[in-house]
């Protein structure tokens, strides 16, 4: 989607895509991966996500990306309160640490590799809800990033719906099996951990501000 849209959906607070707790998947299948502790783990289109205090919990270093800069402050104040992040200036953006934890306010898809901090060795990938935010003529870039940015990755956790798309225009999008096999399949071997049925998709259409004419 357009940065636009998503700066909007902040500033308006309609942030109902983070919980209050990690995600259930994440907990669930996380430690089937087997990534090292001390391991560094890029969180894309992170948001102010309390799954990346999971991770950091488990033992990883954390690196987010968040182009929307409310965000990247809005989780330290939340997860911290009362400390202040180191701020600096990385490749012309932002990089907010603080206690292993670190995150670059940047377009994605725009981020080169020569801005990527130094210390962002990153190992793993956890996507919880980047890809199914991006409408399919946006998903080869974003697949291609991971590349570019995470070529050391070896392990990655992603989370997708599937529904009737035809319900609701997303996001979040559906993205079907057949799809992630075409953006990651050439450099992961793809396998299903779970599958879980969530809220009836009448009950997510109400809540996405959707109404039958």
């Amino acid at each position: 989607m357009e940065q636009s849209y998503w700066q909007a959906r902040w500033r308006k607070n309609k942030i109902g895509f983070h919980g209050a707790e990690p995600d259930a998947a994440l907990v669930a299948h996380w430690p089937a991966l087997g990534v090292p502790e001390g391991a560094c783990v890029a969180v894309p289109l992170c948001g102010k996500s309390v799954d990346m205090c999971w991770l950091r919990a488990q033992g990883h270093t954390v690196y987010g990306i968040e182009f929307v800069e409310q965000a990247c402050a809005a989780f330290f104040r939340e997860q911290f309160p009362g400390a202040e992040p180191g701020v600096r200036s990385e490749g012309g953006t932002q990089l907010f640490t603080l206690d292993g934890l670190m995150l670059q306010t940047a377009d994605l898809l725009r981020l080169r590799a020569g801005q990527v901090p130094a210390q962002a060795q990153v190992r793993a990938v956890y996507d919880r809800a980047a890809l199914v935010a991006l409408p399919p003529q946006m998903r080869q870039a974003y697949a291609a990033k991971w590349a570019e940015l995470f070529p050391g990755a070896e392990q990655a956790l992603l989370i997708s719906f599937e529904y009737d798309q035809q319900l609701m225009g997303g996001p979040p999008f559906a993205v079907y099996e057949p799809e992630l096999q075409e953006l990651f399949g050439g450099r992961f071997r793809l396998q299903e951990l779970s599958r879980t049925d969530m809220v009836p998709v009448s009950e997510i259409i109400r809540k996405s501000g959707f109404r039958r004419c």
